[in-house]
Parts: C-alpha cells; sequence; structure tokens
C-alpha cells in the first residue's frame, strides 16, 4: 500500500489500525440498527507501531499483512492511523 504525504513535514511515531471482514448488507440496515453492530462485531482488527517516518511530499511504501483472511473476508477494509510527532524542515535549506 502506498500513503501519501502532501505536506512538507516529516511524519514519525505512527500506529496503524485495520479492520476487515466480510460485506455488509445494507438491506439488513435500513430495517434494523442491530443487524449493523451484528456486522461490526464480526469484523477482525490489528494496529501496529510504524518504526519508519513518512518522508515529505511523496507516496510512501507500507506493507499490512491482514491474515489470516480469505478473499471473501476482504470485502470490507478501513485503515487509519495516528501520528505522535511532525517535524518541519527549515524552508532556508
Amino acid at each position: 500500500m502506498s500513503i501519501g504525504n502532501p505536506y512538507y513535514a516529516i511524519f514519525s511515531g505512527m500506529k496503524t489500525r485495520a479492520r476487515w471482514g466480510s460485506a455488509f448488507e445494507t438491506k439488513a440496515s435500513e430495517k434494523d440498527m442491530s443487524a449493523y453492530e451484528a456486522w461490526e462485531k464480526t469484523l477482525k482488527e490489528k494496529e501496529e507501531t510504524v518504526t519508519h517516518e513518512l518522508k515529505p511530499g511523496t507516496w510512501n511504501k507500507m506493507t499490512v499483512i491482514l491474515a489470516p483472511a480469505k478473499p471473501e473476508d476482504l470485502a470490507y477494509v478501513e485503515f487509519s492511523m495516528t501520528v505522535e510527532q511532525v517535524k518541519l524542515g527549515d524552508a532556508k535549506k
């Protein structure tokens, strides 16, 4: 996967969170909100700490392994990231 960093800042101290699972049946959601809540509980989840920095102004490669997962388990994938540190460079250099 590639993560874009359109800023002139270096991001570090990141934690990623992935959630994945089967597709949600949207017709069920129109009738019953508890169906959505039940589906959400079936999602698998994985958190990781990222040890490298996201370089500024470029795409950064990152490998995420979602296991165990069959193809039908990847109909829904959600990915989020938190950042602990942002470094700004000197524009005069």
